[in-house]
């Protein structure tokens, strides 16, 4: 083998190494490409900004877990450059942005007004014990979170104002972790996928697991049920 010869062969041994790097960037971009168009179906879906909408913290409904949630949404909007304001509940809620609520109708004065307008095919209810259940009016089935097991279900839903060109995000817990699951989950691949399945704009409403371990300490909330397009709102007589 000639000096020449040998120089190529080196050359050629160099150069495969220099493609590796490019080859792991490629490949690197093209996942945050198809995450970022997995989060356009959500975020940029429109020209608006948003605004976080939650329970104002006095002595009212408000708890510590709701805080968590909307800075686990905050966070997300700051990385993202996400246009974005946060707002209590008994603000005048923002017009002309989207709208992201935090906590149920129970609690956060804007989800109450809202709940009217998209009556959704699960519901928060209580029973006679005091207990919160999702009523499934589709199935008619009452749905609790586990017995005995560290289990919380959540309802995360996406509705589009008829008349307009606004979207509202509801994360509504059945209990407080629930809350943080669900802000959580809202940045999920797994949900994100299931949801641009069919129509990439179309309102869902999904039931959302929520493990915990303390009052501020959850596992990975995972899909538990998902409806899209009309089975999103329930049948009115």
């Amino acid at each position: 083998m000639t000096t020449m010869e040998v120089w190529g062969i080196g050359l050629g041994i160099i150069g495969a190494f220099g493609v590796i790097p490019v080859f792991v960037a490629g490949i690197t971009k093209l996942g945050e490409l198809l995450t970022n168009s997995h989060l356009s179906y959500v975020w940029r879906m429109n020209s608006l900004g948003w605004a976080i909408i939650k329970p104002r913290y006095d002595q009212r409904m408000a708890r510590i877990e709701d805080v968590i949630a909307t800075q686990k949404i905050r966070d997300f909007f700051q990385r993202k450059k996400i246009r974005f304001i946060d707002r209590d509940d008994r603000d005048p809620a923002p017009d002309g942005l989207n709208l992201i609520c935090i906590c149920g109708p129970k609690a956060n004065k804007v989800s109450s007004e809202l709940a009217p307008q998209f009556p959704l095919s699960w519901e928060i209810c209580v029973d006679s014990a005091g207990t919160p259940f999702l009523l499934d009016h589709k199935t008619k089935a009452n749905i609790y979170a586990p017995n005995g097991q560290p289990v919380h279900f959540a309802l995360l839903a996406k509705v589009s104002e008829k008349t307009g060109n606004r979207n509202f995000i509801f994360c509504w817990g059945l209990g407080g972790t629930a809350t943080i699951g669900a802000a959580q989950m809202l940045f999920d691949p797994v949900l994100l996928t299931a949801i641009r399945k069919r129509k990439p704009k179309q309102d869902f409403a999904a039931i959302v697991a929520v493990p915990f371990t303390s009052f501020d300490t959850i596992g990975t909330p995972m899909l538990y049920a998902l409806r899209k397009g009309p089975d999103v709102y329930r049948s009115v007589p």
